[in-house]
């Protein structure tokens, strides 16, 4: 028999406030594991732990000279040196990972949305016999709110072009058409969708930002415009 018991409490480690999950396992005694996933929570820990070793500096290796020596006020220019280098370099580590979970984030919640389009999708096609295709001429951009109201920075395929208002008044029952499903801005943002073989399947062609984004819904579209852009564009095609 095996059971979790999650301490609701941050517990406190040698004065460093780490929150960690006691899990009981049956035969093995007890075990600690420090939750995934929580970039703020490590960059706060180094942060904390830099300060430690700062405060260990000061009290511990400074009082041992002091036994040793006649009294010096003040610190030296190499602890000086020692712990600008400890705070430059982890501030450094605390900014690059709060910018890199805050674009998986974004990344996240833009697979999310599409993923709630292909059900309205699904729940058009089931009333309807296809997808959307009325009016739909050329690539729709899916969602309002782009910057200058284009999607994928081309004036082509703006939020008020007949494409995309058709199939916003098409798929409007099933799901707020006006979700965005994409980058708001840049210049390539949001996502399209066109339709195929008389609306028997569809394209999604969508926009994820970073360069090294892995598509988890279709492939890569591969066009050095979107890598110097910091962009990643990813094509789905619905199968028959």
């Amino acid at each position: 028999m095996r059971y979790k018991w999650h301490v609701p409490e941050t517990w406190a480690c040698g004065g460093i406030g780490i929150r960690v999950r006691l899990r009981s396992v049956s035969r093995k005694g007890w075990e600690f594991e420090s939750p995934h996933a929580h970039h703020l929570e490590i960059s706060q820990f180094l942060v904390r732990l830099s300060v430690l070793g700062f405060i260990y500096m000061v009290l511990v290796v400074r009082k041992t000279r002091l036994f040793r020596g006649p009294r010096v006020r003040g610190f030296t220019l190499i602890e000086l040196l020692v712990v600008i280098a400890i705070v430059g370099m982890l501030a450094s580590i605390v900014l690059t990972s709060l910018s890199g979970a805050r674009e998986r984030a974004r990344n996240t919640s833009y697979l999310a949305a599409i993923r709630e389009y292909q059900k309205a999708l699904d729940f058009y096609y089931d009333d309807h016999g296809s997808y959307p295709v009325t009016g739909i001429v050329q690539n729709a951009c899916i969602g309002t709110g782009h910057e200058n109201a284009r999607c994928f920075g081309n004036a082509a395929y703006a939020e008020n072009t007949a494409s995309s208002i058709a199939f916003r008044n098409a798929i409007d029952p099933y799901i707020d058409s006006d979700t965005r499903a994409g980058p708001q801005g840049g210049v390539f943002a949001g996502a399209m969708y066109f339709p195929q073989n008389s609306g028997q399947n569809y394209i999604l062609r969508m926009m994820f930002e970073g360069a090294d984004y892995e598509c988890v819904l279709g492939t890569e579209y591969v066009n050095n415009n979107y890598t110097n852009n910091n962009r990643t564009r990813c094509d789905y095609t619905r199968p028959i």
